[in-house]
C-alpha cells in the first residue's frame, strides 16, 4: 500500500506543473497542434520517469514495527544531499527534468496547513533578523523566516505534535522542463517527503505567562498567508503577527536590555521621530523587579538599567528578584511604548 501511495505522488508532482491537461481536444491549426504534441510528449515522458525512479526508489524501502520506512532504508534508498538550508535546492542542481532528487534537511517544524496541504519550515542556525526585519514582520504579520513546503497525507501520522520542535526532513525535489521553437519553460516541485528524529521544542509553555487575550503557538495556527490577510494587517496595524491572538517565542531576537534602549533613542536627523515608527520584537534577560496595575518593572543584572513594560496579565507568581525573559515589542509613534507579550520563568 506505502509503495502505491508513493507512485501515486509522481502522477501529483506533474499534474501540479501542467495541469493533468495532456488529454484536451482543442482543435487549432496543424502547426499549433504539432507544437503542443511536442510539448505533451516531453511532459509525459519526464512523468514517466518520474514515476518509475519514485516506485524503485520505494521498493528498497524497509518497513519497522512501527509500520513506517526506518530511518536506514530511507539513508540507503534515497542517498539523500544533506543540506543545512532549503536554499540550497535551486534548479541548476536538478539537473535532469523529471528525475527525483533527495535532501536532508535538519529545521523546525512550525505546524501545517490541512487545507492547502502545506508544511512549515524555519531553517536552523538563519542569520540574525535585523530591526527592520522584525519592524516588517511586526507590520504586516508575516513571519518572513518560515516558508512552505508541500506534503501528502500519507506523512500526517508523523508529524512533530508541537511547534518549534526540531526534526529531519527528507525532502523531494523535481523540474519538469519544456523547451521547443526556442520557448523554455520551466518548475520545479519541492515536497516534504518523510519526517523522522524529531526533538521537542526548547520552550515549554507551563514556563510562559502569556499576556491576556494571547495564547502560546500551537501547530494548527500555521496557514497559507493570503493577500486578503496581507492587507487586513495592514489596516489594523497586525502587530502580534501571524495569528491574532497567538505567542510564538522563536520570532524575537534575543537583546541586551540596554541594547534595546539605545537603539529606541537613535534619532532620523531628518525628522522628528524615533526609528521605527512600528512596533520591533525583542526578548532579554532581565531582573523582575515587580508589578503595579498593568506595569512590570525589570532591570538589567547590574541594575544600571530599569525600564517599565505595559503587561495585561498576572505576574503574581514571579518573585521581586528573579530572573525572566520578557517577550516584548517597542513602538515609538510618536509615543514610545514597551508592550510584553510574554514572560517566561528561567
Amino acid at each position: 500500500m506505502k509503495r502505491k501511495i508513493i507512485a501515486v505522488m509522481a502522477i501529483v508532482f506533474a499534474c501540479s506543473f501542467i495541469g493533468c491537461g495532456t488529454s484536451s481536444n482543442t482543435q487549432g491549426s496543424s502547426a499549433s497542434n504539432q507544437r503542443q504534441q511536442t510539448a505533451e510528449e516531453q511532459m509525459q515522458a519526464q512523468m514517466d520517469l518520474l514515476q518509475r525512479l519514485v516506485e524503485e526508489d520505494a521498493e528498497k524501502l524497509v518497513s519497522g514495527s512501527d509500520n513506517i520506512a526506518t530511518v536506514e532504508s530511507i539513508e540507503a534508498a534515497l542517498q539523500p544531499r544533506v543540506i543545512n538550508s532549503i536554499s540550497e535546492i535551486t534548479d541548476a542542481g536538478l539537473i535532469e527534468p523529471g528525475r527525483p532528487y533527495y535532501f536532508k534537511l535538519r529545521a523546525l517544524y512550525k505546524g501545517h496547513d490541512a487545507n492547502a496541504k502545506r508544511i512549515f519550515l524555519q531553517d536552523l542556525g538563519q542569520r540574525a533578523a535585523t530591526a527592520m526585519d522584525t519592524a516588517l514582520g511586526a507590520a504586516f504579520g508575516i513571519d518572513t523566516n518560515s516558508y512552505p513546503l508541500e506534503y501528502r497525507e500519507v506523512m500526517v501520522p508523523t508529524f512533530p505534535t508541537e511547534v518549534n520542535a526540531t526534526a529531519t526532513f527528507y525532502i523531494l525535489a523535481v523540474r519538469f522542463a519544456i523547451e521547443e521553437s526556442g520557448r523554455r519553460e520551466s518548475r520545479t516541485t519541492i515536497m516534504a517527503y518523510f519526517i523522522r528524529n524529531v526533538e521537542r521544542s526548547p520552550f515549554n509553555p507551563s514556563n510562559f505567562i502569556v499576556a491576556s487575550g494571547m495564547r502560546f503557538i500551537t501547530v494548527n495556527d500555521a496557514r497559507v498567508t493570503t493577500q486578503q490577510d496581507v492587507m487586513m494587517r495592514m489596516m489594523t496595524g497586525g502587530a502580534m503577527g501571524g495569528s491574532s491572538n497567538s505567542f510564538d517565542p522563536i520570532i524575537y531576537p534575543l537583546v541586551d536590555l540596554m541594547d534595546a534602549r539605545v537603539a529606541m533613542d537613535k534619532k532620523d536627523r531628518r525628522n522628528e521621530y524615533t526609528f521605527p515608527t512600528v512596533r520591533v520584537r525583542y526578548v532579554s534577560e532581565v531582573i523582575f523587579r515587580g508589578q503595579s496595575n498593568t506595569t512590570i518593572t525589570v532591570s538589567t543584572d547590574d541594575n544600571v538599567l530599569t525600564e517599565r513594560m505595559n503587561f495585561t496579565g498576572r505576574a503574581s507568581s514571579i518573585s521581586n528578584g528573579q530572573r525572566v525573559r520578557v517577550y516584548y515589542t517597542i513602538a515609538k509613534d510618536p509615543l514610545e511604548i514597551w508592550e510584553i507579550q510574554a514572560i517566561e520563568r528561567l
